[in-house]
């Protein structure tokens, strides 16, 4: 090629048509940097995995029968055959029961909202699960506790419609005095996962033991949601006003 046709064809080089490389089926790796947990003091970050959780479970537009399931220091699970657009993600780290809640059931949580570009390349995306401190604001008949009485609750996963909070005659110790009644200080309060929705679906005053240990009683299904690492108030204001001798279904 003489001069004149090399000066020619590099004028041609970056106009005109460009092709770019796209794809509608993809690699999607999920991974947790950090976590949020709850304590005495607030909410801690950490990097690291804690020892009641040791595997993650991670969903991908809430196919329940098909997760990815990996070990916490794994540090990523994948997803294979995603198509492009917008897709929804949950990150689960489950209890392996050594702080006796039972195994399985979810301790930290992350639901994010990811648009999977058609980029060829695989994609990656970064997930926090963490924590939120509930608070369950009531109010008893009369403003008065009976004496020796606790409160009893059932919370129940949004996500999976499975009990994941629950104190009652069947608990380990049903007359827990964390949960004692109190008009002083009158909340339940327990730790749930972050970014969910759940549904209290009673909370009642009782004297375990007792013949008929339900004193009073708020059974109205209420759904709330829960931030990571920021305490979640039920109701948002005001108080859940619990009826004398109602019974809540179990």
């Amino acid at each position: 090629m003489n001069r004149l046709a090399v000066l020619l064809a590099a004028s041609w080089v970056g106009t005109g048509c460009v092709v770019h490389d796209t794809c509608d089926v993809h690699t999607v790796w999920v991974g947790w940097s950090s976590f949020v947990r709850a304590t005495q003091t607030g909410y801690e970050t950490s990097t690291a995995c804690f020892s009641d959780f040791t595997q993650m479970q991670v969903y991908l537009d809430e196919d329940l029968a098909n997760p990815s399931t990996a070990n916490c220091t794994d540090n990523v699970a994948g997803f294979a055959g995603v198509l492009t657009g917008v897709h929804t993600i949950r990150v689960d780290g489950l209890s392996n029961g050594s702080s006796g809640v039972p195994s399985g059931v979810p301790l930290v949580r992350d639901v994010v909202s990811v648009d999977i570009s058609d980029v060829c390349a695989d994609q990656v995306v970064d997930t926090q699960p963490g924590e939120s401190v509930v608070n369950l604001s009531y109010a008893v008949p009369g403003g008065v506790c009976v004496p020796g009485s606790v409160m009893w609750f059932k919370v129940e996963d949004g996500y999976t419609g499975e009990t994941i909070a629950e104190q009652d005659e069947t608990s380990p110790n049903p007359s827990d005095p964390n949960f004692a009644c109190s008009t002083q200080t009158p909340v339940v309060s327990f730790i749930l996962p972050g970014q969910s929705t759940f549904t209290l679906e009673r909370l009642e005053e009782a004297v375990p033991g007792a013949g008929t240990p339900v004193q009073s009683g708020y059974c109205t299904a209420t759904d709330f949601d829960t931030t990571t690492g920021v305490d979640t108030r039920v109701p948002a204001a005001g108080a859940l006003p619990l009826a004398d001798g109602v019974v809540c279904p179990l």
